[in-house]
This record gives structure tokens, C-alpha cells and sequence, in this order.
């Protein structure tokens, strides 16, 4: 036999996961080869006031990781769609009480964990120890938990034994949760605000600038 029989299997897609503040979901398919890339720009163009966060990038200590309009998403990556208003400043440390701002729930301010840790020490190239948000804890958070899902979630407390568990017999870095005052985060909130509508000017064609500007 001459032939060989090779079965005809066509290759999945690429594709990106969005996960959205409140557990909303959605699966956008590439282009195969990255002819045309997603970036994140057109992401917050269709969601005013919203940032495109990879969700396997939260580390405490580091600010959230928010991309930038030009950055492309990765193919078989899953992305957090987050309300700059739930946010820190995008400059800030995340901490671990600041996680509590992203919580859906009515609950508020519970947030989901349970008995397992949500933070973890991971090592980077360089050798040092960096505590990484587990990004199933994230979505647990963002996502909307009816009452009887409420009874798996910990308190902000809670949380913190688990970050001083985790870092407390290491270099003792201390549970500092960032207090601002009112005024203070209007000003943030207005700010992000104006970049964002930034943003969507840098992604709008000639023709829609020229509109604007006549209406």
C-alpha cells in the first residue's frame, strides 16, 4: 500500500480569554500567523473606562499590570478586564488589602480564598523571590458569587494572615494597606479617566476625529 491514511485534523485557533469585572466571559479568535494581532488599545476602546490586565502577572509589591494601548494579546492567554475606578494607581505597589477594591460581590469587602493560600512565592530568572496572586483566586474575586458561593469566602483579615503567613518568617514585610482620603481618589479616578479617553482618541480613525470635533 502506497498510501498511507492521515487523518485530517485542523488545528484549534488561536484565541485570547477575556474575563470581565463582574464574571462575564469572552473568547476572541485570532488571526492565525498574527496577520492582524489583537492589542490591548481596541480592547479599551469597546470598554471605556476599563484596563486590560494579564492575568498571570499580579505580584504584590508591583503595580497591576496593565497593559499598554499598543500591546498585543498573546494567543492561549487569559486577560482580566478591570473599572480603573477598582484599581490602585496604576504607579502603586499592589498589596494585598488593596486586592479587596476588586471584589463583584454584594458581600463587599469579603473576597474569595478559602483554605488554600491565594499568594505564592515564585523565583524569577534573576533568582529573586517575588509573591505572585494566584490568577484563579483574581477571578474568583472579580466574579459575582450568589449566597451560597458567599460561604467559601474569607475575610479581608483572612487574607492577611495568609500574606503574613506567607512572608512573615521571610523578611517580615509588613500588612500595609494604602489609606487615602476621598479627595484624594476623585483626583486618581479623574486622571485615569483622562487617559483613558486618551486612549480612544489614538485609536479612532481620521474621519471619527473630524466627527467629534463637528458634533
Amino acid at each position: 500500500m502506497g498510501n498511507a491514511f492521515w487523518p485530517c485534523l485542523k488545528a484549534a485557533a488561536p484565541a485570547v480569554e477575556l474575563i470581565f469585572w463582574g464574571g462575564a466571559t469572552e473568547r476572541i479568535t485570532l488571526s492565525r500567523g498574527g496577520a492582524k494581532p489583537l492589542l490591548a488599545g481596541e480592547i479599551m476602546f469597546r470598554f471605556h473606562d476599563h484596563v486590560v490586565c494579564h492575568a498571570d502577572s499580579f505580584f504584590i509589591g508591583r503595580p497591576v499590570p496593565a497593559l499598554s494601548v499598543g500591546d498585543q494579546l498573546l494567543p492561549g492567554h487569559t486577560y482580566f478586564i478591570l473599572p480603573v475606578d477598582r484599581l490602585p494607581d496604576l504607579h502603586d505597589p499592589l498589596t494585598a488589602a488593596s486586592l479587596t477594591s476588586l471584589s463583584a460581590s454584594r458581600n463587599s469587602p469579603q473576597v474569595a480564598g478559602g483554605r488554600q493560600s491565594p499568594f505564592e512565592y515564585v523565583r524569577g530568572a534573576d533568582g529573586r523571590a517575588s509573591i505572585k496572586v494566584h490568577p484563579e483566586f483574581v477571578t474568583k474575586l472579580i466574579s459575582v458569587c450568589d449566597a451560597e458561593e458567599s460561604g467559601a469566602l474569607c475575610s479581608t483579615p483572612e487574607l492577611k494572615k495568609h500574606y503574613e503567613q506567607l512572608v512573615g518568617s521571610k523578611d517580615r514585610r509588613p500588612w500595609s494597606p494604602k489609606l487615602e482620603s476621598i479627595e484624594e481618589k476623585e483626583k486618581e479616578k479623574e486622571k485615569k479617566r483622562r487617559m483613558l479617553h486618551s486612549t480612544s482618541k489614538l485609536l479612532m480613525s481620521p474621519a471619527k476625529l473630524a466627527l467629534e470635533k463637528i458634533t
